[in-house]
């Protein structure tokens, strides 16, 4: 298992082409585009993303009617965000005022959030009428009332998001690499000759962690050793970490990683390749001196983890608040995978980074203490999500994969696995 197992986790939207063309009829503000808005809302179940939202609530009144048929066709007890996006139209309509209202009986809290959102005062007695019979030794439940009530005493805002034009270009890079994982294999190794180095880079990169048969191993090691960017040589060594079974391969590696002429990325990307087998003192010593190097130390920490060899365990803590953001995700790796319970707390506070919280979910299932047993991970899935808070659906599929891991590294079969078994390690 690996960081880049992140980049699968699910990220709220739906298809790649739904989400572009979400954004475009968002930017040209094409009003005919409601209906397949809503479409797209079904696709996902009701729960919507940013751009999503401000595509349906950019269309006003025209939306009321669509968004009350669905919530009809959902139903009130469907964990959706059909009632936000109903109250953030900021229509008055007795059917919005009501579905909200009908919620309090529900799911009180999001209906008070949703009635402050809203802003109409004819909520306030019902709002008040809940308050009045909160208990109260309950003050959290009791603010969500509150604040609704207060907003509705305050003038409503002048200007709504219809009022701002969307901006599409910060979503969409000048420049992107395409998505090489979607090609096949001798496309993939077709690119290992293209003009751009970071092309050739991701090509490399794309056979990580899986399977090399006999011609993409020979492919991938005839770039490590030819390639003429240190980059690429480096990415290349690192995807045959799962190949050291070959001498020549593995002599190949060696000679690069303790060879202190060799450009660092190169060698950094040697020593990750090499993670199994640090138990050598000329390697383990290498992987120390690149440690020493702030440039290489991010790799270094890599193939330390990838190692599981417990005496590089002290190399990990103390960069937790590293300012090199890499290298801070390398400790919270190096935590998970070491077992540092002693730093669970740290972890528990990087659930609020918005960067790193999957990374800190993924380490914390890993070094969190308990049996492990295919019995008990439901229940320590359970536990971590009461510390975490709701759970997206990407964070909750990084949560299933580290507890599999946890299982996997204890010599046991997966319990989450159907959950997430169109991803690959």
């Amino acid at each position: 298992m690996a960081p880049d197992i992140l980049d699968f986790a699910g990220s709220g939207k739906t298809g790649d082409l739904d989400s572009v063309l979400v954004d475009l009829l968002l930017a040209l503000n094409v009003a005919e585009a409601l209906p397949y808005y809503i479409e797209i809302l079904k696709k996902l179940g009701g729960e919507s993303y940013d751009e999503l939202t401000e595509a349906i609530v950019r269309q006003g009144d025209a939306a009321v009617d669509w968004l009350l048929d669905l919530y009809e066709e959902f139903g009130e007890e469907t964990d959706s965000d059909i009632a936000f996006l109903l109250a953030s139209l900021q229509v008055r309509d007795p059917r919005i005022l009501k579905v909200l209202i009908d919620r309090l009986d529900y799911d009180a809290a999001d209906a008070a959030f949703c009635l402050g959102i809203y802003h109409d005062p004819a909520a306030k007695p019902a709002l008040q009428k809940v308050l009045a019979e909160l208990p109260a030794d309950d003050p959290n439940f009791k603010r969500e009332f509150e604040d609704a009530i207060r907003t509705l005493d305050e003038p409503a805002p002048s200007g709504t998001i219809i009022d701002e034009p969307f901006d599409i270009w910060p979503l969409y890079p000048e420049e992107e690499l395409p998505p090489i994982d979607s090609l096949d294999e001798d496309e993939r190794l077709e690119l290992f000759t293209h003009e751009a180095p970071e092309i050739r880079e991701k090509a490399a990169f794309s056979f990580f962690n899986t399977e090399l048969s006999p011609k993409v191993r020979a492919r991938i090691f005839e770039l490590a050793q030819n390639d003429d960017e240190a980059s690429v040589r480096g990415q290349a060594w690192e995807t045959l970490q799962e190949q050291l079974d070959d001498e020549p391969i593995k002599s190949a590696m060696i000679a690069v990683l303790t060879d202190p002429k060799k450009p660092a990325q190169e060698r950094a990307g040697a020593a990750v390749g090499l993670n199994q087998s640090l138990d050598s003192p000329k390697v383990r010593a290498a992987i120390l001196d690149l440690y020493e190097n702030r440039e290489t130390r991010a790799k270094a920490m890599e193939a330390m983890w990838r190692s599981l060899d417990k005496g590089f365990a002290k190399y990990f803590a103390g960069h937790l608040e590293d300012l090199d953001p890499e290298v801070k995700k390398q400790a919270i790796w190096g935590v998970g995978y070491m077992g540092l319970k002693s730093e669970l707390h740290k972890l528990q506070a990087l659930f609020e980074d918005e960067d790193l919280r999957q990374d800190a979910l993924f380490a914390y299932a890993l070094a969190m203490p308990g049996e492990t047993s295919r019995g008990r991970v439901k229940g320590m899935y359970r536990k971590i999500e009461g510390f975490a808070g709701e759970l997206s659906e990407g964070d909750a599929e990084v949560l299933g994969m580290a507890l599999d891991e946890r299982l996997r590294l204890a010599g046991l079969e997966p319990v989450f696995l159907d959950e997430h078994e169109d991803h690959e390690d």
